[in-house]
């Protein structure tokens, strides 16, 4: 969790604050130092919430911290951009205030909310509850897409008010009713943060997160919140955890299906109809699509699809030896290890660590982090893998992260091929005869049994032919068709043997 350190004990005076008092402290904070002015509204709010204080003026000086909250998070948000997991350190302790800040902000809103005075509810007078409702879900879904930045689980509680909110703004009658500022309804909050955590982010490259956000927040209406009544076709439907404080499950997923109706479900169908039909313009050749970014969208979508589809996967015996192993990152690392691996078991290439494979299968591995240097990762990675007292190197890419603190730190791996060639590629037209590091993979498994090139992006293009030589002094002459998938860090391009 981010939330990992103790709370402040800091607190203002029992009976709260007024609003000219507030404002002048407000006004006091010294704007230079952004980490310190967040401790201190931190500080405020945890006191603030705990304060008896009656509904009106403890929504009217949330408002004035929310304030001051908005111009401040993003400047720390800034900051944190571009960690990758594990974080630690100063990005750390922003991360933490940052989480820290959305929490206080939608508790703050939410005990408003939940306490407020029964005339609030008369008709005609929604609008006084219907804002701060609003404010409170979208501080709370705030805090869920931090975490899925970072690959952390979401925080406790986090669903479980979500879902009352929700409940509430139904009860009410405003849960369609959209907030005059931010043009946001609880629905609306509510359906984009399910879709987000069913889209499982903690398999999105570091790219990925802002885009699907967008696309979220043009397609999220094409997902439907209905009630369960007699579910003949389990695709693209989850069923909510309301009564629990996590988002739900794949209705597909569920071993044994209740004959029960009238429970909670999102209905994925018809986005999952625009997603296809999305896909397809994306394979359709066109001169004004930006190819660049096509194989990374490409395989966006299809993981989008798949797991907003939600269909029970075969999965095999978890593994109940769990044995060591030593890992390698990037492409140039494992690169020089298989070089290496091919003439002496030996290597001067220095592990990224010591790793627990917690569970192996046909498809890859399960890795937890032990020891050692804890390196940097980004979904896409390419992961070498060799078991303690084995000689065999498993290469592999990264296609999931959870970490929820420096030394938590676990990582999926899908493996790529049985057999894997270092090779060097002599770029062409080049003013000196420059080479590039590749690997060539003769075979993928799989139903298409494509051959593959592994490079750093951008550097080989495609619809050429391209003559590799290897360590044995040999030469491969390889016609390169597309760019399968691109990831933060390399390329995968089919290839055709000449």
């Amino acid at each position: 969790m981010l939330d990992f350190l103790a709370a402040r004990k800091d607190r203002i005076d029992e009976e709260g604050p007024g609003p000219d008092e507030t404002r002048a402290w407000l006004s006091s904070l010294n704007d230079v130092d952004t980490t310190a002015m967040a401790r201190a509204l931190i500080d405020r709010l945890v006191g603030l919430n705990r304060a008896p204080l009656q509904a009106r003026l403890h929504l009217r000086l949330l408002d004035m911290f929310s304030e001051h909250a908005a111009k401040l998070i993003p400047e720390l948000e800034l900051r944190i951009a571009r960690v990758r997991p594990p974080v630690s350190g100063n990005a750390r302790q922003v991360a933490y205030l940052v989480e820290k800040l959305y929490k206080e902000l939608a508790v703050g809103y939410f005990i408003v909310v939940t306490r407020a005075p029964r005339s609030w509810l008369s008709p005609g007078f929604k609008r006084q509850i219907h804002r701060p409702l609003v404010q409170a879900m979208d501080y709370h879904a705030s805090r869920l897409a931090l975490s899925e930045k970072l690959y952390a689980p979401a925080p406790r509680g986090v669903w479980a008010a979500l879902h009352r909110l929700y409940r509430l703004a139904q009860d009410w009658k405003i849960a369609e009713r959209e907030a005059a500022d931010s043009h946001a309804s609880p629905m609306r909050i509510y359906r984009e943060a399910l879709l987000l955590d069913f889209a499982q982010p903690q398999q999105f490259g570091p790219r990925d997160f802002k885009h699907v956000q967008q696309l979220l927040r043009e397609w999220s209406h094409l997902a439907t919140l209905e009630l369960d009544s007699g579910i003949a076709d389990p695709s693209g439907l989850f069923l909510l955890d309301v009564r629990g404080d996590s988002a739900g499950v794949a209705y597909g997923k569920r071993a044994e299906r209740s004959t029960a109706s009238g429970r909670p479900i999102l209905n994925t169908t018809k986005l999952l109809a625009h997603l296809q039909t999305e896909l397809k313009q994306l394979r359709a050749p066109t001169m004004h699509r930006e190819l660049n970014h096509e194989p990374g969208f490409l395989d966006l979508y299809q993981r989008l699809l798949e797991n907003w589809r939600g269909e029970r996967l075969q999965r095999g015996v978890r593994s109940r030896f769990h044995p060591r192993a030593d890992v390698w990152m990037g492409l140039n690392d494992v690169w020089r290890l298989l070089r290496e691996s091919s003439r002496s078991p030996q290597t001067s290439v220095q592990a990224s660590g010591e790793w627990l494979i917690v569970n192996e299968s046909a498809r890859g591995f399960a890795l937890k982090y032990m020891s050692g240097s804890a390196p940097q990762l980004t979904v896409g990675e390419l992961i070498a893998l060799r078991g303690a007292g084995e000689g065999k190197v498993h290469v592999c890419v990264g296609r999931w992260i959870v970490s929820n603190s420096p030394e938590h730190l676990e990582i999926g791996l899908e493996q790529l091929a049985p057999v894997v060639i270092p090779a060097w590629y002599q770029i062409p037209d080049s003013e000196r005869a420059t080479t590039e590091s590749v690997l060539y993979l003769p075979s993928i498994p799989g139903p298409q049994q494509t051959a593959l090139l592994i490079a750093t992006p951008g550097k080989i293009n495609t619809a050429r032919t391209i003559d590799l030589l290897h360590g044995q002094g040999g030469r491969i002459s390889l016609y390169a068709t597309r760019v399968a998938e691109t990831t933060a860090s390399v390329e995968f391009i089919e290839v055709i043997p000449v």
